[in-house]
């Protein structure tokens, strides 16, 4: 059984994060805190404004490379991206030295979203195998 998942940051993403935010915000953290393979990853996340603009957040999860063995699959990836597609992205794991870090950009949900869409079409080709007679 898994125990639930506290949120602390310091300092407080209400400090941090604009009021209409701060949901989204949090929800992001709390993806990055459950990751567990086989334990779990992230054991302290930070919340900063961007540096290159106000209409972004970078939330980063530190992974605790020092526990040996970590995984962190496009499934857990694409958990943090369901969140909200149009404001959570990209997504991206970065190593520095022994140093790797899960850092997702949550945009603020003030700013104008492009949508695209994909559509994914899957073809099978049926196949007929013949038997000649020898």
């Amino acid at each position: 059984m898994q125990q639930a998942v506290s949120v602390m940051l310091d300092p407080p993403v209400d400090d941090i994060v604009k009021p209409e935010d701060r949901s989204l915000v949090k929800d992001v953290v709390s993806v990055l805190y459950a990751l567990q393979h086989p334990d779990q990853i992230c054991k302290t996340v930070t919340v900063n404004p961007s540096k290159s603009s106000t209409k972004h957040y970078e939330v980063c999860g530190l992974v605790d490379t020092k526990a040996g063995c970590w995984q962190v699959s496009y499934g857990d990836l694409d958990v943090i991206r369901q969140l909200n597609y149009s404001h959570v992205g990209p997504i991206s794991v970065k190593g520095t030295g022994t140093t790797v870090q899960i850092c997702v950009t949550v945009t603020s949900l003030s700013e104008r979203a492009m949508v695209t869409e994909l559509d994914v079409i899957r073809v099978a080709k049926k196949t007929k195998w013949f038997h000649g007679s020898s």
